[in-house]
């Protein structure tokens, strides 16, 4: 019993590695680790985001210049979802161009399909079907065909949603940065304009006017100076208190720096992060000289 236990455990493994190898928890640890406590509040809240949420099969757009946090904002979705009591699916994947082997749609589709079949209970038929059945001559497997996951994609999701009822969230972020834009772009907009699919699709990257046919009837949220001044101010407070050089300064010093840093953000989290070192640099290096 034990053996046959254990085989079915490693050819789940088998399966799930088959699909992707991509880590895709890996990738959403990191970005979370730059994500500011208390940040990211206003779209949880926002009229947009709320009917997102409590609609069925539909497409949100959360569309912003580089450098306002809209991974910061796609990654906190995952995590609001990942502690969502109710039993639905959940799969989301990172378009970052440091790492060019997630700028594809077979990468995308592939880490998506690994992470809604590892969180089943079983495997569903069609994966293990097409797991047997990719199996070369030399007992290699044959790599499956992007057609072939976004085919396997809308099997298992049909099959869930219409077997127990469950939606499936799909988080894409960075989608402007991946060479496949079109076919991911069209593959999210087939699963959200279907309504048996009972598929909800996040989108976050830049304004692209070729994302606008395939994004008509999306729910839109354009992320604004307005809607980030906020988590901007607790990021620079966060950042201040985090450098051990600025403890030695007095209040009213550590304030102007903190309104400096604020007037030149511009809503831009990138900003912060250029400006920071240039403005204490100046001011600490006196400062020092001083002391000694």
């Amino acid at each position: 019993m034990e053996i046959r236990s254990a085989k079915k455990v490693a050819r789940r493994q088998a399966i799930l590695k088959w699909l992707s190898p991509l880590k895709a928890y890996d990738q959403h640890e990191r970005i979370r680790r730059l994500h500011c406590e208390g940040t990211c509040e206003w779209l949880k809240i926002h009229p947009a985001f709320q009917q997102w949420l409590s609609s069925g099969s539909s497409l949100l757009w959360l569309s912003g210049d580089s450098g306002v946090g809209k991974t910061i904002l796609a990654s906190e979705v995952v995590e609001l979802l990942q502690g969502n009591p109710r039993a639905d699916l959940l799969g989301y994947h990172y378009f970052d161009s440091s790492m060019t082997h997630t700028l594809t749609a077979h990468t995308c589709l592939g880490s998506i399909l690994r992470q809604i079949c590892g969180s089943l209970a079983g495997m569903p038929k069609c994966i293990e079907d097409a797991f047997d059945e990719a199996r070369e001559p030399s007992g290699e497997k044959r790599t499956l065909s992007t057609h072939a996951l976004e085919r396997l994609m809308v099997d298992v999701l049909e099959h869930e949603a219409g077997t127990d009822g469950k939606c499936t969230y799909i988080i894409l972020d960075g989608l402007d940065e991946s060479g496949d834009l079109d076919i991911v772009a069209a593959w999210a907009t087939f699963l959200s304009e279907n309504l048996h699919f009972r598929a909800k699709i996040f989108v976050s990257c830049q304004p692209n006017w070729l994302l606008r046919p395939p994004f008509k009837s999306c729910i839109p949220i354009a992320v604004t100076e307005d809607e980030t001044r906020s988590d901007i101010q607790l990021y620079i407070r966060q950042r201040l208190g985090n450098d051990p050089r600025i403890r030695n300064w007095d209040a009213k010093l550590q304030k102007s720096v903190e309104e400096t840093l604020q007037h030149n953000a511009n809503g831009m989290y990138v900003n912060i992060v250029l400006l920071q070192p240039r403005i204490v640099h100046r001011i600490d290096f006196p400062f020092r000289r001083c002391k000694v």
